[in-house]
């Protein structure tokens, strides 16, 4: 009867042995999804960063009237005029560019809903628009907010002196969350700058 005891807590304690290394293997593989989806978020969102940068602290460059530069605001869409390409040589007034960014409409087919493409486009040396550019896809949040040089909040374009850029990017599909391994997140970054643009925009205030 002992014998059979043994065997039967053996047997047990088999299996425990066994749904604990499978448990300890899930969650590592669940780790190493999670540490990877995070990391190509983060990449996304620095790759859209960069551009951003770029861009914004070009707003009203080389232009004689920098307070008309920005051409559109609103808190999803903004279009600004400025030599982003240094086509003008450094002449004030020569080669200025139109730009645009504006969150896209939500992409469909993905397992998070939230997700949207960030769009781009350029009309260079006062040409025509080009196409529209996805800068990055994944983006959940790009909000735009305006302030006067005094830091009041404004809308009005030609009051704009600063703009505050909010942006979050997430993953596309779930992974396992790094906090609670045992529920699913979708992996997400949040980056928010505000932009000292009065070496451009207030220049003739």
């Amino acid at each position: 009867m002992s014998v059979i005891l043994d065997l039967i807590s053996s047997v047990v304690i088999g299996s425990l042995v066994i749904l604990i290394g499978l448990r300890l293997n899930a969650s590592i593989a669940g780790t190493g999804d999670a540490s990877k989806a995070q990391l190509n978020v983060q990449e996304n969102a620095v790759d859209i960063v960069r551009t951003l940068e770029y861009d914004f602290r070009r707003i009203a460059y080389n232009s004689s009237n920098p307070t008309q530069c920005i051409l559109y605001f609103d808190t999803s869409d903004i279009q600004f005029q400025g030599d982003i390409d240094n086509s003008g040589g450094g002449v004030m007034d020569v080669g200025l560019d139109q730009v645009e960014w504006k969150l896209g409409p939500a992409v469909v087919g993905l397992q998070n809903p939230n997700i949207h493409n960030l769009l781009r486009r350029v009309a260079y040396d006062g040409g025509p628009w080009g196409d529209w550019q996805s800068v990055g896809i994944g983006v959940s949040v790009f909000h735009l907010a305006g302030f006067d040089r005094s830091g009041v909040p404004t809308s009005d374009r030609l009051l704009i002196r600063i703009i505050e850029t909010t942006l979050q990017v997430e993953n596309p599909y779930l992974t396992q969350d790094q906090v609670n391994q045992d529920s699913l997140s979708y992996s997400k970054i949040f980056w928010r700058q505000t932009w000292q643009t009065s070496q451009n925009l207030s220049r003739h205030d």
